[in-house]
């Protein structure tokens, strides 16, 4: 699997990811995923990069502001996975 498909696959399981309800169950069910796919050798940069997208799609806004981040969370997410792939309509 290409390193850029595997990117992409974090930032969407980070994007999908309940943000009222994100805990160890969310983050192992992506790291079960990867222990299918990948080496453990990347199977950690990647799952280090699924927390940094959880860290920067639903915490970091949140945290700022003081407020649950919802569904505008969500439609910024996927607005930057679309500029950083230049593929928006």
């Amino acid at each position: 699997m290409s390193e850029e498909l595997l990117k992409a696959l974090m930032q969407l399981f980070a994007l999908a990811s309940d943000v009222d309800d994100i805990n160890d169950e969310s983050r192992e069910i992506v790291k079960r995923y990867l222990e299918i796919e990948l080496n453990q050798e990347l199977l950690e940069k990647y799952i280090v990069l699924y927390d940094q997208f959880i860290e920067e799609y639903h915490h970091l806004d949140a945290r700022k502001s003081g407020l649950k981040v919802k569904n505008d969370a969500r439609r910024t997410s996927h607005d930057a996975v679309c500029l950083s792939r230049k593929k928006c309509e």
